[in-house]
């Protein structure tokens, strides 16, 4: 007999203080409960009821023990219910690493998702670049990491959320400035604009290169600006006519100049995706929890949600 059931047999005397209406409760012969009950005053080394023919007492000493039974379960139900969520993806802490381009509209719009559903999970949320992100989930740093890229890594876990597509950024005075869509192999000869190249892992210029290779873009020139430069320094550079540069579309969102044009590229149609990466040994309920809050909101008119799940 675990000390456990005696403690309900005990609340069941205390609460009828009758033996024979708390065994009919408990669906047990009342012998069976008399002698329980007697077991459990033993290992106490005092009496818990005071009993006679007509009725039946708690003692002082019952009375003291009866209050710290009732709290102490009353706890241990609260911190199994608090262990159920937590077992549920309902409570516990979350980190989270996202690239930048992310938290124009769609992290913003996940995380108040996932906060409203889920008001008792802790979030914590880092801004960091593609390579950082890896190195971070591969330390322990965050848990789920939002980016671009391929980190090529068995141990890491994948699911693609969104595709989006590239933007060139031409000069409000230019050439093409007033088309409709931008063929890459229209700019040969001039300045391309980009964040140095890093090694490895993937990086904005390798996927701006290898774009342009595609697409027969030949840079007269390329020009690389400080890594640290932010997006405005970017443009400013295009805004200056100082050459051209190629974005994701989501910026296009943050950039409100007369002087500059975000330019579709013709024949190039989502050519980026956007994905949700963990450690293999350690997706919880939470991420699925923080991943099925991100295909439910994610899609908007700036990208489009990848339907297929993949685990």
């Amino acid at each position: 007999m675990s000390e456990f059931r005696r403690l309900h047999y005990f609340l069941a005397v205390a609460e009828h203080l009758n033996f024979r209406r708390a065994a009919e409760e408990l669906e047990i012969a009342q012998p069976s409960l008399s002698q329980q009950i007697r077991a459990l005053e033993a290992d106490l080394g005092f009496e818990l009821f005071e009993r006679n023919r007509r009725q039946v007492n708690l003692t002082k000493a019952g009375a003291e023990y009866l209050v710290g039974v009732r709290n102490g379960l009353a706890e241990f139900e609260a911190v199994a219910r608090r262990s159920r969520a937590a077992r549920d993806g309902l409570r516990g802490t979350l980190s989270i690493g996202t690239a930048g381009m992310l938290m124009i509209e769609h992290m913003p719009r996940i995380v108040r998702a996932f906060r409203s559903d889920f008001p008792d999970v802790d979030l914590t949320l880092t801004i960091m670049r593609n390579p950082d992100l890896f190195d971070a989930l591969r330390r322990g740093r965050v848990e789920l990491a939002f980016t671009t890229g391929n980190p090529a890594d068995p141990q890491i876990g994948h699911e693609p959320l969104w595709s989006f597509s590239s933007r060139v950024v031409l000069p409000a005075d230019h050439a093409l400035a007033a088309s409709s869509a931008v063929r890459l192999s229209e700019l040969s000869g001039e300045t391309l604009i980009v964040h140095p190249h890093r090694g490895g892992g993937s990086s904005a210029n390798g996927v701006v290169m290898a774009l342009c290779r595609e697409h027969g873009f030949v840079a007269g020139a390329v020009r690389e600006v400080p890594e640290i430069a932010d997006l405005e320094s970017l443009v400013g550079l295009v805004a200056c006519g100082l050459g051209v540069t190629i974005l994701p579309s989501p910026f296009e969102l943050l950039i409100c100049s007369a002087m500059v044009h975000f330019k579709p590229i013709r024949d190039v149609q989502n050519d980026g995706q956007l994905s949700a990466y963990w450690r293999k040994d350690e997706r919880s309920q939470l991420i699925s929890n923080f991943l099925d809050v991100a295909h439910r909101v994610g899609a908007d008119s700036h990208m489009v949600a990848i339907r297929s799940k993949h685990s």
